[in-house]
């Protein structure tokens, strides 16, 4: 079907609007028979949904980029980031990362996971009820990311602010449902000031003493080589953010399904082979981050229109993911679904970088609760709580009350 049809001429409430937020599949679901592309007319953002149409537009940074939507912010304000940055200026910067995130590393970090994962599960169980984001998956990513980082143990407090629930595109809660405002209302988080001058200390230190860590590798960059202003501690910042969040956000999303769909943990129960088919179907049904925005860099045709140059668009990895015309039974959790070819970790150029950490963490969080837990359950009948953001997505609380294996505590029902 050719055209871009408007969001208005659906019924379901949009993901950046409260009554929306929760349940974007009745949103997707009703666009999908409208076609791939679809606009909304308020902000003048054109929202790309189907398989097909979002994989064109994060592939293609010639015609959609991301390094445009600096042109929005004031010019002191401008620095490089992964995550605004268009070829060749990306590919030079993300190769600066690639010794943190090598290949070979990351299962060398199996052990070191695996031990984070049984002291803090330990506790956890111990404790009998605890809160599964707050005394578990963000421990473990915060420890982990560190670790890539190479932030020291004692230095973990000093990040403190960006462990709170960050925001990238918040919830429309005014009334006047303006996608445009919603996307761009996250402020700076309170205390960045400390933690950006404890970075400096750090970089400092390893350029006289580097390390086989992140700090040491980013300390290196010639600030010349970059188009845009150089700011170690913010390409800092951006990595101990994405880290954090990207795990904590899918062993919650993860656990949650699983007691959701009893029939799924009963398969893992009985074959630990679906583990990692479970982790990819929680990556496709619940991408940490929902959608990534771009801008026109000329015009061109879409689906028939004429799309001019410094549009705004709306790739939604949560809408590509559940496309009826690419995955069969999309809107079913199923740990064994084969081939399962999301793009919940982005495509392209932009594909997540830290993509092979988060789900051997996710991996072997899962086996460690697997080994230690025989059943779960919510600790009351309390809605568990999402983050208020359309754009992150994740559980912010998630109280659970589990019987561990080999205990006398009382079974989950």
């Amino acid at each position: 079907m050719m055209g871009i049809h408007s969001i208005a001429d659906v019924k379901a409430a949009p993901p950046w609007t409260p009554d929306g937020h929760l349940h974007t599949d009745e949103w997707f679901a009703a666009l999908f028979e409208k076609g791939p592309v679809a606009i909304d007319e308020p902000s003048g953002i054109y929202q790309l949904y189907g398989y097909e149409a979002v994989r064109e537009f994060l592939f293609h940074p010639e015609r959609w980029s991301t390094a445009k939507r600096l042109e929005a912010v004031p010019p002191e304000m401008r620095v490089v980031r992964l995550l605004t940055s268009d070829p060749p200026q990306h590919l030079k910067l993300r190769s600066h990362f690639a010794s943190a995130y090598r290949p070979k590393r990351i299962p060398e970090l199996a052990a070191r996971i695996q031990a984070v994962c049984s002291e803090l599960l330990d506790a956890c169980i111990e404790k009998e009820c605890f809160d599964l984001i707050t005394d578990f998956a963000k421990p473990l990513a915060v420890i982990m990311i560190s670790d890539i980082i190479g932030i020291p143990e004692e230095g973990r407090s000093v990040m403190t602010p960006m462990m709170a629930d960050l925001s990238l595109g918040r919830v429309d809660r005014s009334g006047d449902n303006s996608l445009t405002k919603a996307l761009y209302s996250g402020g700076e988080l309170p205390g960045m000031e400390a933690i950006f001058a404890y970075f400096d200390t750090l970089i400092a230190q390893r350029r006289i003493e580097p390390k086989d860590d992140l700090i040491s590798a980013l300390a290196q960059i010639p600030p010349e080589q970059m188009k845009e202003r150089l700011d170690v501690p913010a390409l800092l910042n951006e990595q101990f953010g994405a880290g954090q969040n990207t795990t904590v956000h899918l062993i919650g999303s993860l656990i949650y399904m699983l007691h959701r769909h009893r029939d799924q943990w009963s398969r893992l129960r009985e074959d630990r082979s679906l583990i990692p088919g479970a982790v990819e179907e929680t990556i496709r049904l619940h991408a940490p981050l929902q959608a990534r925005p771009r801008i026109a860099t000329h015009d061109f045709e879409l689906e028939g229109v004429q799309i001019r140059e410094g549009s705004v668009g709306l790739g939604w990895l949560a809408g590509a993911n559940i496309d009826p015309a690419h995955f069969q039974r999309a809107l079913e959790f199923d740990v064994g679904r084969n081939p399962n070819q999301h793009i919940g970790f982005g495509f392209g150029e932009h594909f997540c970088l830290g993509a092979a950490l988060a789900r051997m963490e996710v991996r072997l969080a899962l086996e460690a609760w697997l080994d230690r837990i025989e059943d779960f359950e919510p600790a009351d009948s309390t809605p568990p709580a999402w983050l208020d953001d359309f754009i992150l997505h994740g559980l912010s609380h998630y109280p659970l009350r589990v019987k561990a294996r080999g205990s006398n505590a009382r079974a989950a029902n």
